[in-house]
């Protein structure tokens, strides 16, 4: 049996990560026809942009068995700026998820996971609640 080395599993790894990327931004773009993978983001996410270009949140995109929530929700804090525009998108088994941060009140906040076509339902219903607004 041939050991894989650290290069060709960096690789594999990275392979993933595009690969979720592109599903992800396929779903949003049911929704937000400008969604697309954000392909400059790999240098400079503060300035290039979230993982997935063309939605009116910043998302962070995690692919793998084990995603650890807390460390991705602080990058996408940092990378977004804004916690009420970050998003992280990740699998829960076969399943797309969504983590993100809504308030309860003006002291409280919580962190629902939610499957993805949920946020999208929700975040659609902002939107058409802002525009209303206006």
């Amino acid at each position: 049996m041939k050991k894989r080395t650290k290069s060709a599993i960096g690789k594999q790894n990275r392979k993933r990560g595009q690969d979720f990327e592109r599903l992800v931004a396929k779903e949003l773009a049911k929704v937000w026809p400008e969604a697309r993978r954000n392909l400059s983001q790999t240098r400079t996410a503060k300035k290039e942009g979230g993982d997935i270009l063309g939605v009116p949140f910043h998302a962070e995109c995690k692919s793998g068995k084990r995603v650890d929530l807390r460390t991705a929700w602080a990058q996408a804090v940092v990378d977004s700026g804004d916690s009420m525009r970050a998003v992280v998108l990740y699998k829960e088994g076969r399943q797309l998820m969504a983590m993100c941060m809504m308030p309860v009140s003006s002291l409280l906040s919580v962190f629902p996971r939610m499957p993805l076509h949920d946020y999208i339902a929700y975040r659609s219903f902002l939107e058409r609640s802002e525009a209303n607004a206006r």
